[in-house]
């Protein structure tokens, strides 16, 4: 019973939801640790399930794997944006490089 249940609650999610990865390289001066906040900022943006990064102290650069969720049906007002993760990365004095869809 717990299984069909499961599988009842389940299954419109996954016909009205997709995910998508993205990745997002920037340049600029930061700490290594900083990154971890910089993820976290990116991961309360509407439509991100979870955002990982990553920075090189040495190459004065790093790259932000962004997760989503985006519902398939047109009722979605609010599609995930890398407006919106560009303007984070203004806001923190780095400098946007390459926005890429991974899947």
């Amino acid at each position: 019973m717990k299984y069909i249940t499961t599988l009842v609650l389940l299954v419109p999610f996954c016909l009205f939801a997709q995910e998508h990865q993205y990745s997002y390289s920037f340049s600029g001066e930061m700490d290594s640790i900083f990154v971890e906040d910089l993820s976290l900022q990116i991961s309360k943006i509407e439509g991100v399930k979870e955002a990982k990064g990553r920075y090189k102290v040495e190459k004065g650069a790093g790259e932000i794997f962004i997760y989503t969720i985006e519902s398939k049906n047109e009722h979605n007002q609010t599609p995930f944006s890398p407006t919106k993760v560009k303007e984070i990365f203004i806001k923190n004095r780095l400098t946007p490089l390459d926005f890429r869809k991974l899947n």
